[in-house]
């Protein structure tokens, strides 16, 4: 048992000593994804988040909105596309997800949370929300 630890401590040294294998360069950067802005839908079932990818061609962040399920962990999209969507935000029914969006006349937005259908635009909506509503 002793030889055995021994052996297993000596590996451990030698590629401590070796150092990584590669190092982190500034390239790396760009495959890097940042989880952001989390909410919590009103029955715990599912988590709204803004996830933010970096594109190397225009040195800029893309931020999308995804869905994760917190018992399983499965993460699916739920608006992908060319513009920023960000802030997202359940209605009290845990329903639809209002959130803001950079696509032309669509500043804020709303869609079924369990759906890919397209978005509405929506202004007074998306206002009146509030987690104290019922």
């Amino acid at each position: 048992m002793r030889a055995l630890f021994l052996s297993f401590l000596s590996v451990l040294l030698t590629q401590a000593a070796e150092g990584p294998a590669r190092t982190f360069s500034a390239r790396d950067l760009f495959g890097l994804r940042v989880a952001s802005d989390p909410q919590f839908r009103p029955d715990g079932g599912a988590i709204a988040y803004v996830r933010i990818t970096y594109d190397i061609s225009t040195d800029q962040g893309q931020p999308s909105i995804w869905l994760v399920d917190p018992e399983t962990g499965v993460q699916s999209p739920l608006v992908v596309d060319e513009s920023a969507n960000f802030a997202p935000r359940w209605s009290p029914d845990g329903q639809r997800i209002a959130y803001v969006s950079s696509s032309p006349g669509r500043s804020l937005a709303a869609r079924p949370s369990q759906s890919a259908q397209k978005a509405q635009a929506i202004l007074g909506w998306f206002a009146r929300y509030s987690s104290n509503e019922k």
